[in-house]
């Protein structure tokens, strides 16, 4: 796997799931390092070199069946209209998003359907969206949604790349790596 240098000001960005629930500390499904991984993300977007941003947002009711009470695995987090779905503050840069047109996408809205990835049945919109610049991914957990949302970008972008310092993972970063290395995904930095 190679290291490509930031050289394009043709970059689409793709982050996943940068919200409070996942990336602060007090959040309901904190992932450690989501602080560190943001901080990058945002450090990223102040370069210039960033064309577009697409931001990713779990947005579950609060009867969704990935949670605890429902019988799933995963505690209460990323509840529509709660604070726990609000992008990361560090994110939230007013002059600078509408400089970049950032799009959100949302996932995980259907109470009887886990949906880890963005894009899984991408619209005529979506689609196009994919197919501007040179696409990046980062975000929260690498393991999950990241991962995920990075093999459905992968149908519609072979070449798309992952931005690592700008990735938090439950596992410390075991299952993308291991995925990177098999698929050959390049390393953006």
């Amino acid at each position: 796997m190679s290291s490509l240098p930031l050289n394009s000001s043709d970059i689409h960005l793709v982050v996943v799931d940068c919200q409070h629930d996942f990336c602060h500390p007090e959040g309901a499904l904190y992932v450690p390092q989501g602080e560190r991984a943001v901080e990058n993300i945002a450090s990223l977007l102040k370069t210039g070199k960033v064309a577009r941003v697409t931001f990713t947002l779990d947005w579950h009711p609060l009867d969704h069946c990935s949670f605890k009470p429902q019988g799933g695995q995963w505690p209460v987090h990323c509840v529509q209209y709660s604070r726990g779905v609000a992008l990361a503050e560090s994110l939230m840069d007013p002059p600078l998003l509408s400089s970049l047109h950032p799009t959100f996408v949302t996932k995980g809205a259907n109470r009887n359907q886990e949906e880890y990835g963005a894009f899984a049945q991408p619209s005529v919109e979506e689609l196009a969206l994919l197919q501007s610049g040179k696409v990046v991914v980062c975000g929260i957990a690498g393991d999950y949604c990241v991962l995920e949302t990075l093999r459905n970008v992968l149908k519609v972008r072979p070449d798309a790349q992952v931005f690592m310092d700008g990735i938090a993972s439950i596992d410390g970063g075991t299952a993308l790596n291991e995925f990177m290395t098999k698929h050959q995904i390049e390393r953006f930095q």
